[in-house]
């Protein structure tokens, strides 16, 4: 049960936040780290541990004015993004 509240706890901040600005996404690069990337973002909505190959990722989910950006991060370091429209 304690997953419960601290989802329920994600996603009422999720929903009171605006989502992510094109500047804000325009200043991703490659290499960036975790905390930089949520620096830029905010907090993720979901991350999810996801095995591409041989290598272990995190995908981090983020609200966007225009959908929902997911980042790709390997060893904490942001691998790429990709924008899916609403």
């Amino acid at each position: 049960m304690p997953a419960t509240p601290a989802r329920t706890g994600l996603a009422g901040s999720a929903e009171s936040h605006p989502g992510v600005d094109d500047a804000a996404i325009a200043s991703l690069r490659p290499g960036l780290s975790r905390s930089e990337v949520e620096a830029l973002l905010g907090p993720p909505f979901e991350t999810v541990r996801r095995q591409e190959g041989d290598r272990i990722v995190r995908v981090a989910s983020f609200r966007a004015t225009k959908g929902t950006l997911q980042a790709v991060f390997e060893n904490n370091r942001l691998l790429r993004w990709t924008l899916e429209p609403r």
